[in-house]
């Protein structure tokens, strides 16, 4: 799987250039890559989830070539904390749980988009 998708740089892909739908900036992946580690650090998950979330999440802005709304990104990275713990922890995570973590403001975005 490393081989086929290896990870980069993906803000100096050519093709990210130009592109009017691409307002996924540096800063939102910052924003998502923080969010990761807070909801790592609250669940007190293993050192391999961490680094398998941060791994979905760069992955699927990746594939998407930029394609993807900064709205969206604690949504994301909250799923690829629970995909990743899905994956690597003896006790399955509650989506519900996951969701309780988050602030007020973050609940919100994520119930407006239809996610709970």
């Amino acid at each position: 799987m490393e081989e086929a998708f290896p990870l980069r740089n993906y803000f100096n892909d050519k093709k990210w250039a130009g592109n009017p739908r691409n307002d996924f900036t540096e800063h939102a992946r910052s924003y998502g890559v923080q969010k990761i580690f807070d909801l790592h650090m609250k669940k007190d998950y293993k050192e391999e989830t961490l680094f398998i979330a941060l791994g979905i999440f760069d992955r699927y802005i990746n594939i998407l070539n930029g394609n993807f709304l900064k709205e969206d990104t604690t949504a994301l990275a909250t799923i690829s904390v629970l995909m990743s713990a899905k994956l690597e922890q003896p006790i399955s995570p509650s989506f519900t749980r996951m969701i309780n973590l988050l602030n007020t403001e973050e609940k919100k975005k994520i119930t407006k988009q239809g996610l709970i």
